[in-house]
């Protein structure tokens, strides 16, 4: 599995939506895949500074 270091705060600090789409949980439900099969779990993660 990668690790990304990324800073989620990109206009520093303060309140911040965050959105997590997830496309392909249904396919493996054990959660078990071979490392020979394509991936089936693709995530979007979307984060924006919260309107005052």
């Amino acid at each position: 599995m990668e690790v990304y270091n990324i800073d989620l705060a990109f206009a520093g600090p303060g309140d911040y939506r965050m959105r997590l789409h997830a496309r392909g949980r249904g396919i493996n439900p054990d959660g078990v895949q071979e490392e020979s099969e394509p991936i089936a779990e693709h995530y979007l993660l979307q984060a924006w500074p919260a309107g005052t």
